[in-house]
């Protein structure tokens, strides 16, 4: 749901030539203003990306992927760069960046279409340029470190964490004797990193101030819920079960060895910037309550610090084991133990990859056939099948009332109803709305898979003029409406 959300940002925005306002096919569809999708407070780079593609070489999902894979692929490297810089170590930096190359969390949304991918290539470039500046004095890396910085806050701003460990390891004592005594050479340095982040604090400012509905804004700050018992009984769960699908606990467990190894050694640059890296998630985790336990890639921004702080656990048990054995190749078998983790790590892609949310292309791509060009669909479900407004490329929203819900029929036009298998229940209930729905609408196809040999049906399409009977298809055999290639099998989606 998550990728169709900046698909149909870019889509809108090449159809319909407003490149200042983000617009979703499934968001704020029953507004009677502009509509405009203002939830997020990102500047939605992504979607242009994918808009200016499809301009030059036509829609392809494929054509958007395959950019935020090279953008994965930049996080390799630039992790490998990064670990170098601090440690001039080559076995260290090339584990770091193998670790980042098979965690899941980068496998599974390093080819999404939304901004975790190049916003963490931007965080890491953030931090190679800045580290690049401290050891070369070169001002330029502290420009590109801004802009780099800059970009990735506009992204997703969570992305701007990377703040803090680099506060870790920042030159304090070096800037202020270049203050007091060499005035201009520092002014300059603020006056470089001032023109980096220009192009993000312009680009920012423009879709902060054209902004239309200041009340759609949502930016996520929950500031001291981590600090109330009754957040960590709901979110807990959810964080272990983030913990086992981005990473596996094998990884959490070998970080939580290598933060105590960079404990050791805390005077070092390295470990400095590391004991910063963990202490960032407790600020993050306070600034974001709201998301971390809801949403497994709010995680992104610290996948370079598990990876990075498991290879130094490795690397740290060999470095121990070679001084005890006396052989220089013992610094490698810790290694092995990353075979441990396979198991569990190949589980953690099967769940990811094995969530679906089948039917949603064929029910959308058959609403397209019927609904009129500025005709609006009723859509009651949950977020992840929402899907079926932007395969339909219609406008949807639902109401909450039955006096809203008849003006939405006039204003819009409303002559057809998605349903869920999460809203099903609601149509056997006395609320006056869904008694409305049902003396006003019949059923037009029913999608159907099977549970437990038995095909049940997952969604519904109501048509307006007549009344809601399921007798009206019982005696109608189900037809194959397509299959799906999956892991587990074939799966197939059937309609009446």
């Amino acid at each position: 749901m998550k990728e169709n959300e900046y698909l149909d940002e870019a889509y809108f925005f090449k159809t319909d030539g407003n490149w200042l306002h983000k617009q979703a096919f499934a968001f704020s569809g029953f507004d009677e203003g502009n509509a405009y999708h203002e939830e997020y407070a990102e500047v939605p780079y992504v979607s242009y990306l994918t808009a200016g593609l499809w301009i030059i070489f036509g829609e392809s999902i494929w054509l958007p992927r395959l950019f935020m894979i090279f953008f994965m692929l930049g996080s390799i490297l630039m992790t490998y760069l990064v670990v170098k810089r601090l440690t001039s170590n080559e076995y260290l930096s090339l584990l770091s960046s193998f670790l980042i190359t098979i965690m899941p969390l980068g496998i599974y949304f390093g080819r999404n279409v939304q901004p975790e991918s190049p916003g963490l290539f931007l965080m890491l470039l953030t931090a190679y340029f800045f580290i690049r500046w401290i050891d070369f004095k070169e001002r330029k890396n502290l420009m590109y470190s801004g802009f780099s910085f800059s970009i990735a806050w506009g992204l997703k701003y969570t992305f701007g964490i990377i703040a803090v460990p680099l506060f870790f390891i920042f030159p304090f004592r070096e800037m202020k004797d270049k203050f007091k005594y060499h005035p201009k050479e520092f002014w300059s340095d603020v006056k470089y990193l001032f023109y980096g982040i220009v192009p993000g604090i312009i680009t920012t400012l423009v879709y902060e101030l054209t902004v239309t509905d200041r009340a759609k804004v949502g930016y996520l700050i929950d500031i001291f819920r981590i600090f109330s018992s009754g957040y960590w009984k709901t979110r807990w769960p959810s964080l272990i079960s983030y913990f086992n699908d981005n990473y596996t606990m094998w990884f959490v467990w070998f970080a939580i060895f290598g933060f105590a190894f960079a404990l050791l050694k805390y005077r070092t640059r390295f470990s400095k910037f590391l004991i910063g890296y963990v202490v960032s998630i407790f600020i993050y985790a306070d600034l974001m309550a709201a998301k971390i336990g809801g949403h497994s890639y709010y995680q992104m921004p610290f996948l370079p610090l598990i990876c990075i702080l498991s290879a130094y656990f490795l690397f740290c048990l060999g470095t121990l084991l070679k001084q005890i054995s006396g052989n220089k190749f013992a610094v490698y078998v810790p290694v092995l133990l990353i075979v441990l983790a396979v198991p569990s790590m190949q589980a953690a892609n099967d769940r990811v990859w094995s969530t679906n949310f089948y039917g949603q292309d064929f029910i959308g791509e058959y609403l397209k056939t019927r609904l009129n060009s500025e005709e609006r669909l009723g859509a009651a479900t949950h977020a992840q099948d929402l899907a079926v407004c932007s395969y339909s490329k219609h406008r949807c929203g639902f109401s909450s009332t039955l006096e809203e819900f008849k003006r939405k029929e006039q204003v819009f036009n409303i002559n057809y109803i998605y349903i869920g298998v999460s809203e099903m229940n609601k149509l056997e209930g006395k609320d006056p709305l869904w008694v409305y729905i049902k003396n006003n609408y019949k059923i037009d196809l029913i999608g159907l898979m099977e549970l437990n040999k038995q095909l049940v049906p997952i969604h519904i399409v109501l048509k307006k003029g007549g009344t809601f009977n399921f007798n009206d298809v019982t005696n109608k055999q189900p037809q194959l409406a397509k299959t799906y290639d999956t892991k587990q099998g074939i799966v197939p989606y059937y309609y009446i």
